[in-house]
């Protein structure tokens, strides 16, 4: 789990499955009209530091967050991975990574 308030970037995460899921949250500071809040994550190849993994997961918060965190499923694994986040208007945020029971 990776969590946090300000924008940075991680250290270096070995994902030994094949696919995985990032689940992520984002408690907002102030929703509109007062602010908009906004978490972008990126996922990279630590080997390959430019190359993006997916397309920048990109979520705006325009009310309350769900109960449920949000997710994506990365169809790519077995190598190490490091995550570029950026925040505004975000009192704090948490990554989780998910793994195939097979593989943890």
């Amino acid at each position: 789990m990776i969590s946090g308030r300000w924008s940075g970037t991680t250290e270096n995460l070995y994902i030994p499955a094949p696919y995985w899921v990032l689940e992520y949250t984002a408690e907002p500071m102030a929703l509109p009209p007062n602010a908009f809040p906004l978490l972008v994550i990126q996922v990279f190849d630590a080997q390959n530091p430019n190359r993006v993994v997916i397309k920048p997961i990109t979520q705006t918060i325009y009310e309350e967050p769900p109960e449920d965190p949000w997710s994506v499923k990365i169809f790519e694994g077995k190598r190490s991975y490091y995550f570029k986040i950026d925040t505004s208007f975000i009192r704090s945020y948490t990554l989780t990574i998910k793994i195939p029971k097979d593989y943890s």
